[in-house]
């Protein structure tokens, strides 16, 4: 295969009875993961993602934040879902973030969290941290980016962690991300597999898989498990076509 290997027949329609197909060119996978919090925000707490720091930041406007650290403004509020609002603006408006982030859906004052995207496809997993009371990161680092590939499908597999087992049982705020593509263009999803670390398929018919756009730049695979059927240690082997 070249560099330029397209696929026929897993893209959009381009037109009523018989069908034509537009080919199309899949790259690398863009490395997620995911901040949540069952708490409010703490003035002068920091999360670091890369090697950027977000620092939280109660004072009036301009405030007042370490030299270096990107304020995050929870001088109105501090609870959950405000304080994660106000962190995904603050990443967002970072012209030196790593990642793009995106709230999650449900979220409220009793538990919230956001998505993160890196901004390249590529094998760096960006390191993630957190300073703080109440914040609670899906790990050391990002997870499943890799470099572009020429391909006509994109997809990967995501392991899951105890930290995402919690986080699917919040009462609100539930989503978890596994994958990311880099388009512009609304994929499909075209299969999901779900084994257990003993190599057992589990039955997915409870999970909702859903495809949302990240800042206007990407597109990421998210799960919510209202029925438990996800547990630490399985994978999810997932594709997406256009």
């Amino acid at each position: 295969m070249s560099d330029t290997t397209t696929l026929e027949g897993a893209s959009r329609s381009t037109g009523a009875g018989r069908k034509a197909y537009v080919t199309t060119k899949f790259h690398g996978r863009a490395a997620v993961g995911y901040i949540w919090t069952p708490g409010n925000a703490v003035n002068a707490e920091t999360i670091t993602i890369g090697t950027r720091i977000y620092e939280f930041d109660t004072a009036a406007a301009p405030g007042s934040v370490v030299a270096g650290n990107v304020r995050i403004d929870v001088n109105a509020d501090v609870t959950p879902d405000y304080a994660v609002a106000a962190l995904v603006a603050a990443i967002n408006g970072d012209a030196d973030r790593v990642v793009d982030a995106l709230a999650w859906v449900g979220n409220t004052d009793v538990s919230s969290g956001c998505t993160l995207v890196a901004r390249t496809e590529d094998n760096i997993n960006h390191a993630l941290a957190e300073a703080t009371t109440n914040f609670v990161v899906c790990g050391a680092t990002l997870q499943g980016g890799a470099v572009p590939a020429a391909s006509g499908l994109g997809g990967g597999t995501y392991g899951v962690t105890a930290a995402d087992v919690t986080a699917l049982a919040l009462a609100a705020g539930n989503e978890v991300v596994i994958g990311a593509i880099t388009t512009v263009n609304q994929p499909t999803i075209t299969s999901l597999l779900c084994m257990t670390a003993a190599g057992v398929v589990k039955a997915l018919a409870t999970v909702t898989f859903t495809l949302r756009q990240v800042n206007g730049n990407f597109w990421a695979l998210t799960v919510e498990d209202g029925a438990a059927v996800l547990a630490n240690g399985d994978v999810i082997a997932w594709t997406l076509g256009l």
